[in-house]
């Protein structure tokens, strides 16, 4: 079996992808758990505020790191533990823009990185009303605290990601995405693409949709990718966007294949969030009430993801 990878789970302190607090890692090397890394992080005094929102999530409060290192002090360690090897990670879209956004604060490059996972995996693999964490180990019989910690969401990634490859009868990770569809994500030293689903839908169920979609927001003559990031999701966006207009961004969604979404809901799958206007704000608040909604859902287990305009844009490019 030459199933070998670390998997990787971040914790923040408030929305601010730099602002780590936790860092929690769990390596297999053929199948087997091979070592553990797990460290508290002093976030940067620039983003290092703590929001009751996060600490309701994870527990981690602004006295528990006072003596803690900072990224940039356990980034080489952590480099040398990864080595090599395919990071996985549950919603590896929110755990590879926490590592990106933590190393750009540092001024440190990039490293060169595969990665997958498991919650494009699941919903490949799995047919269930959701695909947290919690929910996808229930699934597949993996023990898991239902606590958000780092080192204990790795090590249930992990698990989860060795029923996976195993319940595929498939010897290898890349086999798994491959029979599922599903195609590996890589950090590059200025850019990044992201671990993405290319299964499609039935063609009289694109129809079907296709249809549904176009009446309701009165487009046509596109003829959007099956495989593309957006084909088929709820997107939502808040706040501004530095490269375009709303308005334009909504246009390209649409010929993306996604529906545009003005609130949030269950049933919504990415929430797009851009520079907030302090001054449009409830007072005392530093994100819109569609990110507070979700970050909210978020924390009873809603698999809804919120990406920064890099993602967007990147997932647009793909």
């Amino acid at each position: 079996m030459s199933i070998s990878f670390v998997s990787l789970d971040f914790e923040t302190a408030n929305s601010n992808r730099a602002s780590v607090c936790e860092v929690g890692l769990y390596k297999v090397i053929d199948g087997e758990p091979s070592g553990v890394f797990s460290s508290l992080v002093l976030p940067p005094k620039s983003v290092g505020h703590f929001d009751s929102r996060n600490i309701s999530i994870h527990g981690i409060q602004a006295a528990d790191v006072s003596s803690s290192p900072e990224w940039g002090d356990i980034w080489p360690e952590v480099r040398d533990f990864v080595g090599d090897l395919p990071i996985v990670a549950h919603n590896a879209s929110f755990d590879i823009s926490v590592l990106r956004a933590a190393l750009r604060e540092c001024s440190f490059a990039w490293p060169e990185i595969d990665y997958w996972c498991t919650l494009v995996m699941s919903r490949s693999a799995l047919n269930l009303p959701t695909y947290t964490l919690g929910a996808v180990s229930n699934a597949l019989g993996v023990t898991h605290e239902g606590v958000h910690r780092a080192l204990s969401d790795a090590q249930s990634a992990s698990e989860v990601l060795m029923r996976i490859v195993l319940g595929a009868e498939c010897s290898t990770i890349d086999q798994a995405g491959k029979q599922l569809k599903v195609s590996s994500g890589r950090l590059f030293q200025d850019s990044w693409l992201p671990c993405r689903s290319r299964a499609s839908l039935s063609k009289a169920d694109e129809a079907q949709r296709f249809t549904e979609r176009l009446s309701s927001i009165g487009v046509d003559g596109y003829s959007p990718d099956p495989s593309g990031d957006f084909y088929g999701k709820a997107v939502a966006i808040t706040g501004t966007l530095m490269s375009m207009k709303r308005e334009e961004a909504q246009s390209l969604l649409v010929q993306a294949g996604a529906t545009v979404k003005e609130g949030v809901s269950s049933k919504l799958d990415y929430l797009v969030s851009g520079m907030q206007d302090l001054q449009r704000l409830v007072a005392g608040e530093v994100q819109s009430s569609k990110y507070r909604k979700v970050e909210e859902m978020r924390s009873k287990g809603s698999g809804i993801e919120i990406i920064d305009e890099e993602q967007f844009l990147q997932m647009l490019r793909d």
